[in-house]
């Protein structure tokens, strides 16, 4: 669940001119950077939106969660690498050829397949498609008791590993195979949290937080739901939808969530996110995201969360290897970065194209927004990001405004948001000191007291 379109904050810009140009290079290379494929050797994937068979709208919620375990299940294996839920989501309503989407993605394979589900069983078919020939290289379907949903998901992406003959340690065998029973209506709540989180909204949230609330009363000992308690406080706090004191509520959902499953990687990444977002408690934070990265090395967005974390603390070199990790699996997360280097650049038009793909799962908004800029240019972009901002109903968020009135030229008006982020704990504030958009107020001594406070 841990996405890195949802913890990279919506305004982190790009930290250093080294790690921007090698990600534009990247992007500009067609992700060659990915290196050559060999059609006889799959070493990387990625899982297209499992197909709802069920003929019912209102389940393309267990399709949508069941895909994103699958995913990372199969992210488990160290020798494969797979690409995010982020980055394949859009293909559920994007229909191109295999072979499209496999160069798009930068893969090897594509895994597409449909799942569908009974009072008590559930059913998924799944082939293995190689990207560049179209030819199927397997096929296969399994059916199960509900309540062994989780074994389902390990035994496909085991025998995934095996068909491309990637020998699994002894760990990831355990981790795949060792999978627990879960109560069915426990684990559809979760799914159904998930789902909700997902859409990305105060009100989304708080039906997330009730379905995940009613996940651990089915089972109080399913430690993923207790994961997305912990993020989904995290995010009603960090939004602004809740009052700050709801930051509270985050580390101890997580710390139960580890209690209950000592290995479960995610649970560790929420409580080094707090750390660093909010309490800006620079050494917990690199303690949680290593344990974090240990447990789960392959998760897309903890690597880059730990690699965000890294450039704010001026490790620009171990930054940009975790951020080429995290970019293999999530290409899509990276463009707000590239479109805050452009903008820095005096290159709007380039900026603007970087900044509406970042906001492709919004497309309503992305017409908005390209209306404003031809209208308007740059300041009417950030003019309509202020009002979309102001149409979700949350309370103003000081660090965005200080962005805002950063773009606007407004000096004073932006150091005074900057002094009451600073005063309320705000996220955002960890980035002030590579934020290219506070550039013009880096000789200011106002802005140089903020820095110092936060031991930046």
């Amino acid at each position: 669940m841990f996405s890195s379109r949802k913890r990279i904050p919506l305004y982190l810009a790009a930290s250093t001119v080294v790690v921007v140009l090698v990600v534009i290079a990247m992007l500009s290379s067609g992700r060659r950077w990915f290196g050559a494929a060999r059609h006889d050797r799959i070493r990387s994937l990625a899982v297209l939106p499992l197909h709802n068979l069920s003929g019912d709208p209102q389940q393309e919620y267990f399709s949508d969660g069941m895909t994103d375990e699958l995913i990372t299940d199969l992210a488990k294996v160290s020798g494969l690498r797979v690409t995010s839920h982020t980055s394949v989501e859009r293909y559920k309503e994007l229909k191109r050829p295999l072979p499209e989407i496999g160069r798009e993605l930068g893969v090897d394979a594509i895994v597409e397949g449909s799942i569908m589900r009974s009072t008590d069983r559930v059913r998924i078919t799944a082939q293995l498609i190689d990207a560049h020939s179209d030819q199927h290289v397997w096929a296969e379907s399994y059916e199960r008791d509900a309540r062994d949903v989780l074994g389902l998901q390990g035994e496909v992406a085991q025998e995934i590993a095996s068909r491309i003959g990637i020998k699994l340690t002894a760990g990831e065998q355990t981790s795949l195979a060792g999978k627990r029973e879960v109560d069915p209506a426990a684990h559809e709540s979760y799914l159904k949290g998930s789902f909700y989180f997902n859409r990305l909204n105060c009100g989304d949230f708080e039906t997330a937080l009730k379905y995940y609330q009613e996940a651990v009363a089915k089972d109080p000992t399913f430690a993923p739901a207790y994961s997305g308690i912990s993020e989904t406080y995290f995010y009603l706090a960090d939004w602004r939808c809740w009052p700050q004191a709801t930051f509270a509520k985050v580390e101890p959902a997580a710390l139960k969530a580890v209690e209950l499953d000592p290995n479960y990687g995610e649970a560790h990444a929420s409580v080094a996110e707090l750390a660093f977002s909010h309490y800006w408690n620079w050494a917990h934070a690199g303690e949680e995201f290593s344990k974090a990265l240990q447990l789960d090395p392959n998760n897309a967005g903890i690597l880059s969360s730990y690699a965000i974390y890294l450039i704010s603390t001026g490790r620009q070199e171990a930054a940009l290897s975790e951020m080429l990790k995290a970019l293999q699996r999530d290409p899509v997360s990276v463009y707000y970065w590239v479109a805050q280097c452009y903008e820095k650049k005096k290159m709007p038009d380039a900026a603007i194209a970087a900044y509406l793909k970042s906001m492709a799962h919004l497309p309503a908004e992305v017409k908005n927004r390209r209306i404003a800029y031809q209208k308007h240019g740059l300041p009417g972009y950030w003019h309509a990001d202020r009002q979309f901002r102001q149409r979700s109903n949350r309370e103003n968020d000081p660090v965005m405004e200080a962005m805002y009135f950063a773009h606007m030229g407004d000096k004073n008006r932006s150091l005074e948001q900057l002094n009451l982020a600073y005063q309320q704990h705000c996220d955002g504030m960890q980035f002030l000191n590579i934020e290219p958009v506070y550039d013009d107020l880096r000789d200011d001594p106002r802005f140089k007291e903020i820095l110092s406070k936060l031991r930046l």
